[in-house]
Formats: structure tokens, C-alpha cells, sequence
């Protein structure tokens, strides 16, 4: 075959070159024709290629403005950026934490293992590792080295990347120093560790010294002839030990400034020991954890006190089986009290106001005025008390 009729097979054209019309003419049409669709097919290609490298050359020069704009984003925060390999190895470093290692450029940085920097204590290297092999994002302190030689305290955040194959191909750090934190939480733990312990030392100290002026009213009271001045030094000695009460629970508790009601009142009620009538059955019926402050603790225990005296004094005389139920709950945000004893009970026409039982007057009194709440009594069957107060 010869090259002119190649040309013909490709341009599709049928000839048959043995007819008569086949002239030179037509030949030089022919050839004419082929020079020009090759050029047409080779002009077309062309421009097809050149907006092929238009838009090439345009989306590198996007990229290029992009990536200046995220890299100067980056370079100018104020937290540290690492991002690491999938080696763990850090191939990118901002300024931020390369100033914060005490590095004069990523140079010195870039191709350390970032476990490098880390100070190995308690277990912070392990700890590390086993946050990337989670594969979740995840937030950690970790004590870093600097330079110097420096600990620096900081709070990293963990983001592994992880490709569509599950395999992790990077981890990304954000790492923010917190040394100042860490210092000022330090300085005040031990400061609030210095005043618990002042605390307890008072608390300790004004229990004893209750206790003292306890033992020398209990001196006083055996050398005393008379009866019902003998009472009134040993009441005025259970008032005094209600309250350092409060202060021993408080000094032996982790909280100095709340104690739990039941303990407080079980305590209390093991001083009626002290007095000569028969211990009466004691029932304590508290139904939840209630814990009381010092500004209600030892009004509460003062008016409780008070009760089991006038109940000694008055309920059980001629009482075969004495006993005291003492109840407390919460209820509606209020802490409510209930007293009761199956003595004697109150007669008729009772009234506090006109009687001479200073106990309950003192009672009343410091429920109503110092904790602003309510404080109601009856005697039908035995002695009743409610109380509620507030917290």
C-alpha cells in the first residue's frame, strides 16, 4: 500500500486507482484534504492541552495561596503545633512550640521522636503511646523538657489521622503550656492544706478547752451540798458538752465544715449518762445522710440537749420503761425535727410562757430567733417536739 492510499483509508474516502477519472488533480485535492484535517486534529489538541495546563497552573497557584493562608494561621497562634509521622517522628513544628522548647528553628526539632521531649514520670511515656494506638482524639497533661532542661507542664491535645483503610498515617498535637496553672493549683492546695490544719488545731484546741471548764464544773458540782444546785451546774455542764461535741466531730471529720447529723446526735444522747435517773431506750430514726455546718450544729445540738434534760427532769418520774424517739428528714428544702418521749407528757392548760422549765424557753428560743425556725410542742401522750428550720 502506498502512502497515498493510507491517507485515503484513514480519511475514510474509496477510490479505486485503477479507474480512468483518478487524474493528478484529484491526487493533489486529496493530499490538499489530509494536510488540512491533520492540521485542524493537531490545533485542536493543542488548545485542548493548553487549558489542560491553564487549569493545572491555576489550581497550583489556589493550593500555593491556601497553604500561605493556613501556614500563617498556624505560625501565628499562640498554642503549640506538632504534627508528627506515622513513626511518631515530627516533621512539622510553629513557632509557637519551637520558642516554648527553648529551639531556635524546626530544623533542630523536625525528625526527633516527639516521646523525646517527654519527661518519663509516672508512666507519662506509656501513657502517651497508648493514647495514639486508641486512635481517638483525646486530651492529656503531660510534663515536657525544654532546652534548658526546664519542666514545662502542658495540656495536649491528641488528633491521630487516620486514612480510609483504618491505618494511621499522622498524628496532629496541639500542645498549650499550663506551668503557671499547674504552680498556682499546687500553691493553693497547700495553702488550703495549711488552713485544715489551723482548722483542726482550733477545732481541737476549743474542744479541750470546753472540756476543761466541764471538769472543773463537775469539781464544784461534787463538792456541793445541795441538790438543786447541784442540777443546774450539771445541766449547765451538758450545754457546754453539746458544744464541744461539735467541735471534736469536726476535728476528726476529712469535711471541716459540715458533720453528719445521726453520728452527732448518737454522741450526744450517750451524755445522758451523767445523770442519775435510768438511761431511758433511745431511738434514732434519721432516714438520710444529713450533714450539718457549724452555724446549725451547734444551735441544733444546744436545743436537743435542752430537750433530753427537761425530759430527765420532768417526763420520767414515775415512767416504768422511759424512752426517747428522736426523728429527721428533709422535706420541701427544710430540714424538719422530731422529739418525743412516752413520759408524762404536759397538762391541760400549759402554757411555756408561764411555766418555770427554763430548758424548753431556752429551746424555743434559739429554734425561733438564732435559726429562724418554727418550734411547736404538745403533751397528750407523752412530750412532743417539732422543728423545722432552712439550712
Amino acid at each position: 500500500m502506498t502512502l497515498l492510499q493510507g491517507i485515503i483509508l484513514k480519511l475514510n474516502i474509496t477510490f479505486d486507482f485503477n479507474q480512468n477519472y483518478f487524474t493528478a488533480a484529484t491526487l493533489i485535492l486529496v493530499i490538499i484534504f489530509a494536510v488540512s484535517s491533520a492540521f485542524s486534529i493537531s490545533s485542536e489538541v493543542g488548545r485542548k492541552i493548553d487549558r489542560l495546563m491553564e487549569e493545572r497552573e491555576n489550581a497550583k497557584n489556589e493550593y500555593m495561596k491556601s497553604e500561605k493562608k493556613y501556614r500563617s494561621l498556624v505560625e501565628s497562634l499562640r498554642e503549640g503545633i506538632i504534627l508528627l509521622d506515622a513513626n511518631s517522628k515530627i516533621i512539622y513544628a510553629n513557632p509557637c512550640i519551637i520558642k516554648l522548647l527553648g529551639k531556635e528553628s524546626d530544623d533542630s526539632i523536625t525528625g526527633n521522636e516527639f516521646i523525646n521531649f517527654i519527661i518519663d514520670k509516672d508512666d507519662s511515656v506509656s501513657d502517651f503511646r497508648k493514647i495514639i494506638e486508641n486512635g481517638m482524639v483525646s486530651i492529656c497533661e503531660l510534663p515536657i523538657k525544654s532546652l534548658s532542661g526546664s519542666q514545662i507542664y502542658s495540656s495536649i491535645t491528641v488528633v491521630p489521622m487516620i486514612d480510609s483503610s483504618e491505618k494511621l498515617t499522622g498524628v496532629l498535637l496541639g500542645i498549650m503550656d499550663i506551668t503557671d496553672k499547674r504552680n498556682t493549683e499546687i500553691e493553693l492546695k497547700k495553702t488550703i492544706e495549711d488552713k485544715n490544719t489551723l482548722l483542726k488545731e482550733l477545732y481541737h484546741r476549743t474542744k479541750n478547752n470546753m472540756q476543761i471548764i466541764c471538769s472543773m464544773i463537775r469539781l464544784h458540782t461534787s463538792s456541793v451540798s445541795d441538790n438543786s444546785f447541784a442540777k443546774i451546774l450539771k445541766e449547765l455542764e451538758s450545754r457546754i458538752l453539746s458544744m464541744a461535741l461539735v467541735h471534736q466531730k469536726l476535728y476528726e471529720s476529712n469535711d471541716l465544715s459540715q458533720i453528719e447529723l445521726k453520728s452527732y446526735i448518737k454522741d450526744l444522747f450517750r451524755f445522758i449518762e451523767s445523770y442519775e435517773i435510768n438511761k431511758p431506750k433511745i431511738i434514732i430514726d434519721i432516714q438520710e445522710n444529713i450533714m450539718l455546718d457549724v452555724e446549725m450544729a451547734v444551735p441544733i445540738g444546744l436545743i436537743v440537749s435542752e430537750l433530753i434534760i427537761d425530759s430527765q427532769k420532768h417526763a420520767f418520774k414515775d415512767t416504768p420503761n422511759p424512752s426517747i424517739l428522736f426523728k429527721s428528714s428533709f422535706k420541701k428544702n427544710k430540714l424538719m425535727i422530731e422529739y418525743s418521749d412516752n413520759g408524762c407528757g404536759l397538762s391541760e392548760d400549759f402554757s411555756l410562757d408561764k411555766s418555770g422549765q427554763l430548758g424548753l424557753k431556752m429551746a424555743k428560743n434559739i429554734a425561733e430567733n438564732q435559726l429562724k425556725g418554727t418550734f411547736e410542742i404538745s403533751g397528750k401522750s407523752g412530750f412532743l417536739c417539732r422543728m423545722s428550720f432552712i439550712p
